[in-house]
């Protein structure tokens, strides 16, 4: 049995796919890389890494060489973050010396294309009133070691705006990184909306508020971050972050758009919608609520290389196909509602480096619409396409 973790393409074509094994040994982990061609029969493909877990989250760096990811070799044995490169088709493995990798814990690639940790805790020098807890950003002291092995790391930071979180507890109050490699600041999602961080001290450079993201509509409380969400991702050249949201809304009677309608009566029935809230990373201002349609999580997302599109992926209701739309960002305009075929369950969202496809990847399997001339956002120097899944 396999489940399939994530998807990444390549510039040249070819496809990396992560997937969770199970026989009768057990589960583990493992990463393949496939190459599709326009000829009948099996893709050409081979297994790159095998290990107990991990490999669930692939990310490339910005010129699409080196792809990272981690992961436990075996029972046992620490978690590592391992690179591969692309071209010359190397894999190495380095264990994480001064920065916590334990289950719960995130990361991300910085602006310098380095593998960041993110972590939370007490602050050792907490500030009387104002309460210990921080958000910990861990990164390397220097390059990794050519041989692999312990790599050291350092915390750089701890967000002091974890600590003001916690005192308003209205679902989840944990800071999060969005995945946008900004070098001016770290930008971070929590329970009011989005806040940029100065990346020498966490200190809060601006703040915007979020519509609501989570639950029954509220008129009075719109805080609280999504669950069974993407991790926020956003585009530097177009200039917006996008955020999931999971909302619970009344169905029409007519069953037609549903409508968010604080007023609604107790006895209309409640189903959940999801999408994503795009916001102007300058002024905070909503672009627009890219809203998906009905179902339990939104799965995956992605953008294009200069952040043209947004493409939004879940699970169809009731079993049924899987639902993906494509959102043109630049210069506005309706979604594009894409065909999923067979049912089936969604797990990843990818576009490709030449911006002339968009891939999924399911538990049947992969598909792959080829996009109009107009839609096409090819990567270029400083511009890729980036993806997230929940």
């Amino acid at each position: 049995m396999r489940y399939p973790q994530d998807l990444l393409p390549l510039p040249d074509g070819d496809l990396l796919l992560s997937l969770e094994a199970i026989d009768r040994n057990g589960p583990r982990a493992e990463l393949w890389r496939v190459h599709p061609t326009a000829a009948a029969g099996p893709w050409p493909s081979e297994r790159l890494w095998q290990g107990r877990n991990g490999a669930r989250q692939l990310m490339a760096e910005a010129d699409g060489g080196a792809v990272w990811f981690r992961g436990t070799p075996a029972e046992g044995e620490p978690e590592r973050l391992f690179v591969y490169r692309a071209a010359t088709r190397q894999l190495q493995g380095y264990t994480v010396d001064g920065a916590s990798t334990a289950a719960g814990t995130r990361w991300e690639l910085d602006a310098a294309q380095r593998p960041t940790v993110f972590d939370h805790g007490p602050d050792p020098v907490p500030r009387a009133g104002f309460g210990d807890s921080r958000l910990a950003v861990g990164a390397p002291t220097g390059a990794p070691p050519p041989a692999g092995g312990p790599w050291p790391f350092a915390t750089v930071l701890r967000a002091p705006r974890q600590a003001l979180m916690e005192r308003a507890a209205k679902g989840n109050t944990l800071l999060w990184p969005v995945r946008l490699r900004d070098p001016q600041a770290l930008w971070i999602e929590d329970g009011q909306g989005l806040a940029a961080l100065d990346p020498a001290n966490g200190r809060v450079q601006r703040a915007f508020a979020l519509p609501q993201r989570f639950g029954a509509a509220d008129p009075n409380d719109a805080s609280g971050t999504a669950q069974w969400v993407p991790t926020p991702l956003g585009s530097l050249e177009g200039r917006w972050i996008a955020t999931g949201f999971v909302l619970m809304l009344p169905e029409p009677p007519d069953a037609g758009a549903p409508v968010f309608a604080p007023g609604a009566g107790a006895s209309a029935r409640l189903s959940r919608f999801v999408g994503m809230h795009v916001v102007d990373s300058r002024d905070g201002q909503v672009r627009v609520s890219a809203l998906l349609g009905e179902a339990d999580s939104l799965g995956a997302a992605a953008r294009s290389a200069h952040g043209r599109l947004l493409a939004l992926g879940a699970d169809g209701p009731s079993a049924g196909a899987p639902q993906v739309a494509l959102w043109p960002l630049a210069g506005g305009g309706e979604p594009l509602r894409l065909e999923a075929g067979s049912p089936g369950a969604l797990t990843a969202l990818a576009f490709s480096w030449d911006g002339t496809t968009l891939w999924a990847l399911g538990d049947r399997g992969l598909l792959r619409w080829t996009l109009p001339a107009a839609l096409h956002d090819a990567a270029d120097a400083g511009a890729y396409p980036e993806h997230s899944r929940d």
